[in-house]
């Protein structure tokens, strides 16, 4: 009952935006094609403000006009858990919706959460967009048009309580995460992990209910975890990834060449063009972060040796295996899947060096 007001409301704001644009002149004239895209993360964050942002100008500019994708970012139009189904009902045309806020439903595209498996977003997104075509558009992603997968950079660790540089120093830490494969990780590592959601975090740190929490570097500036955390642990401990998908009726609707334009500005290579770009960008973030911390007197992050990274991957490493097996007996190829992943990220790896 819930999601279906939040689904009817929605729509009433849709129809608003929808309306508000429109004018006489538009009726009197060749109108573009009017296309929304919904967002619960800040229009300042790089995942919409330095990935989506100008995927859609490019859009608008290969059509000649033709569309325009309008922006709504910060919730504005539904809540972060129900926009796969925004986007199904046509509360707007195309989001990024984060697979952990409805566990269970992408039971295949949860890989991305794996521990310590992909090593960029470059790799990330377009090894996740290639899987995504190829076993989610028929299956748990089949109600929508899967445009490209979008893929942050590995999270590490951010704490407060004091520096981890060997696994046996995360023994007891209490730290925030999201979804479940995480907190197996956090778990095997000797960690203790607390779900909550993001608004939450800084707050937590700042009153010591938590000790730490997973965020990359991106993430821990814009929402200020630098200001209530002093050590910061490099391990690339998984990455977040989401698909970029359309409303199917809107997808059917529009012209070929328009489709054209789409699959041609969409699809593994702008994947992993958004991804080299938040590579680029989370490098100068990470030093901007160092300077915060030189200022205040904090620590250099640590970088796990090659031998503990070893011992931490040797660790985590099941998780891969009982993933896959767990979908296997869910019918679902998780074998598979898994070793297609790796192959893919051997591939693309390799041809970023």
């Amino acid at each position: 009952m819930k999601r279906a007001l939040v689904m009817l409301l929605g729509g009433i704001v849709m129809v608003f935006v929808v309306l508000s644009g429109y004018s006489k002149s538009d009726a009197a004239s060749s109108k573009p094609i009017r296309l929304v895209y919904s967002d619960f993360r800040t229009g300042e964050a790089f995942t919409v403000k330095g990935m989506v942002v100008p995927w859609a100008k490019d859009i608008e500019t290969k059509t000649n006009g033709r569309v325009k994708i309008e922006m709504y970012p910060n919730g504005t139009l539904g809540a972060a858990e129900d926009h796969y189904d925004m986007v199904v009902h046509g509360v707007c045309d195309i989001a990024g919706p984060m697979i952990e806020y409805t566990p269970g439903r992408f039971p295949i595209f949860e890989i991305n959460k794996l521990p310590m498996l992909f090593p960029s977003a470059e790799v990330a997104g377009a090894v996740l967009n290639e899987i995504a075509q190829k076993y989610c558009v028929g299956t748990e992603l089949k109600d929508v048009k899967v445009l490209w997968v979008e893929s942050t950079t590995p999270l590490q660790l951010q704490l407060k309580k004091r520096p981890v540089q060997t696994m046996e120093d995360l023994k007891n830490l209490k730290i925030n995460c999201e979804g479940r494969i995480v907190a197996q990780t956090l778990k095997a590592l000797g960690a203790v992990p607390v779900n909550m959601a993001t608004p939450e975090i800084y707050s937590s740190l700042e009153r010591g209910v938590i000790d730490g929490t997973v965020f990359g570097w991106e993430g821990t500036i814009a929402f200020k975890i630098q200001d209530v955390t002093k050590y910061r642990t490099e391990c690339d401990l998984c990455v977040m990834a989401w698909p970029i998908i359309m409303n199917l009726a809107k997808w059917n609707s529009l012209p070929a060449d328009i489709q054209k334009v789409f699959e041609d500005l969409s699809g593994t290579k702008r994947a992993r063009m958004a991804g080299a770009a938040f590579d680029a960008t989370d490098k100068y973030i990470k030093q901007a972060i160092m300077g915060i911390d030189a200022k205040v007197g904090n620590p250099k992050p640590t970088v796990l040796s090659d031998d503990e990274r070893a011992r931490w991957l040797e660790t985590v490493k099941p998780i891969w295996y009982q993933w896959a097996k767990e979908k296997d007996a869910e019918g679902l190829h998780g074998t598979k899947v898994l070793e297609e992943t790796i192959q893919l990220i051997e591939r693309y790896a390799s041809d970023r060096s």
